[in-house]
């Protein structure tokens, strides 16, 4: 049997899981299944500070909008009191911005978790492509501040990432140091 792409499935009452690349698709589905825990929730009248929101990643990355997508709904969800705790089998690229977004983020043994800049490309006319350029260098910038908002990476480490235009992989032991995880289990 062929195995999906992408697998999202809701295993337990207030578990997510987002598996795979980070596209439309799944974003969609993961922000369907929020909902679904929001209302499940809402039905049980469970007093909001009770409220937990479980979110297990296991993703090489994908696309910067849709990781955007999920973590404007995380904070949303957030500043509504709810809590939101994310679980690292591999976080990266898009699905590492997507385990920052967590209240408590957990990783296991061996978690590996990437950072990197944004990816792109752009052809066509040159203002079409001084304009891409530049939305990238926004996007990339919104990432960046997240990282250091969320982290204790330095400014200067993320700088230089990108500067020399590096995959930064790190594993338990170091999330942790960094700040990027809470807690192994």
């Amino acid at each position: 049997a062929l195995i999906p792409q992408m697998l999202l499935k809701e295993t337990t009452r207030h578990n997510i899981h987002l598996y795979g690349e980070v596209t439309e698709a799944s974003i969609f589905e993961t922000i369907y299944y929020l909902d679904k825990v929001i209302r499940l929730y809402d039905v049980e009248e469970t007093p909001i500070e009770k409220r937990e929101i479980n979110l297990f990643i296991d993703s090489y990355g994908g696309e910067v909008y849709e990781i955007l997508s999920l973590c404007s709904r995380l904070e949303t969800l957030r500043n509504q009191g709810y809590k939101i705790n994310t679980y690292c089998y591999k976080a990266m690229s898009a699905g590492f911005i997507a385990f920052l977004m967590g209240d408590n983020r957990y990783v296991y043994k061996y978690s590996t978790l990437m950072y990197h800049s944004v990816s792109s490309g752009t052809f066509g006319k040159i203002q079409t492509q001084i304009e891409n350029i530049k939305e990238t260098n926004r996007l990339n910038n919104i990432l960046k501040e997240i990282t250091l908002e969320k982290t204790k990476i330095p400014k200067e480490k993320i700088d230089e990432v990108n500067v020399r235009k590096q995959d930064w992989f790190m594993d338990s032991k170091e999330a942790i140091e960094l700040g990027v995880a809470n807690k192994m289990l």
